[in-house]
């Protein structure tokens, strides 16, 4: 199978690249200074932006192809640029075509661009919050991991640290076997991205097992092909005369294509039984969030009920201003109580 070129990873397209552009720029400097033309004229700034503009145009080129035409053009251009501040008139009229046919492009696009700007629509009010929404999930600084690691695990906060009017409690989720906390209002976009990638990977290493399943049953075959050519070949060489009277043992090849197969298929379904135990160690964490979510929840509307009852009795005269109840404290039963 031929090997795939990457452009982006190749230190010689790099270096290639990389030559070619600086050599461009410092013609396009040179050109003015060989030409006698003063650098309020602009020519040397607008080849170089051309040149500038054309690179960035090509950065994301893959195909072998059309990267060897683009560095043939840029190694022509140079060649011209080289001829100019030669003073060659057919190479200064080549140029002169050239940047009148750029200009052209250039204001043929800037009409385009004019002629679209008047059909700009403002968003509906009904997209603004997706508009909202892709913008929030673009943003980088919103999908690093938090240094003191899992923010999951400094919950749960105190009261005093909660936005909300009450403490809510997560749902407990399972994706795809990855376990989650679903806290009310919108998913952090780095649990969004945590569980794409842990999917993914789960989806990639089933796909593998799949094949490698497959494969194995043509393994099966390539081993019988393989005995059957060892075995003719042991027969050949037994009947031959330089084979005769010597006593040395055949030697038979160790390892089969089945031996192979079972050995990567085991190395795979470990590492899929090591995530499996990673997420049910996590999940163990997060249920322990929850319960620890639940109680306190619980203990707050103990609490909260308790002090509503208390500012009932002490509107009605029941209970002095100086008997309150601290914030979270068992409530206890008083002689009010058992006449009510």
């Amino acid at each position: 199978m031929p090997l795939t070129f990457a452009a982006n990873k190749s230190y010689a397209h790099r270096l290639a690249c990389l030559s070619l552009y600086k050599a461009l720029l410092k013609e396009c400097a040179s050109l003015s200074a060989g030409a006698g033309i003063s650098k309020s004229n602009g020519l040397s700034s607008t080849l170089q932006s051309l040149v500038r503009y054309r690179f960035r145009q090509d950065k994301n080129l893959l195909s072998i192809a059309a990267i060897g035409k683009g560095l043939d053009a840029g190694n022509e251009f140079l060649r011209l640029l080289q001829a100019c501040v030669a003073r060659s008139g057919t190479a200064i009229d080549k140029l002169e075509v050239i940047l009148q046919s750029a200009m052209s492009r250039a204001e043929a696009t800037a009409t385009i661009k004019a002629r679209n700007a008047t059909f700009w629509q403002a968003a509906s009010p009904k997209r603004l919050p997706h508009i909202e929404h892709i913008r929030r999930v673009s943003r980088k600084d919103l999908q690093r991991p938090s240094p003191n690691g899992p923010a999951i695990f400094l919950r749960p906060k105190p009261l005093s640290e909660i936005t909300w009017p009450r403490r809510k409690v997560p749902r407990y989720l399972i994706t795809s076997g990855i376990p989650v906390l679903k806290y009310p209002g919108p998913q952090p976009v780095l649990i969004n991205r945590i569980i794409k990638q842990k999917w993914r990977r789960n989806y990639k290493s089933v796909e593998m097992l799949e094949s490698l399943e497959e494969a194995r049953n043509m393994a099966e075959h390539e081993d019988v092909w393989d005995d059957l050519v060892e075995r003719h070949v042991s027969d050949e060489n037994r009947g031959s005369p330089a084979s005769q009277g010597s006593h040395v043992a055949d030697e038979r090849m160790t390892g089969t294509w089945q031996d192979a197969y079972h050995l990567s298929i085991r190395k795979v379904a470990a590492t899929r039984y090591g995530n499996e135990r990673t997420n049910a160690a996590m999940g163990e964490k997060l249920y322990k969030v929850l319960v620890d979510e639940r109680e306190l929840k619980e203990k707050e509307r103990r609490a909260a009920k308790h002090e509503r009852r208390m500012a009932r009795k002490r509107a009605l005269g029941y209970v002095s201003l100086s008997a309150g109840v601290d914030e979270g404290a068992v409530p206890v039963a008083t002689e009010t109580d058992e006449l009510k």
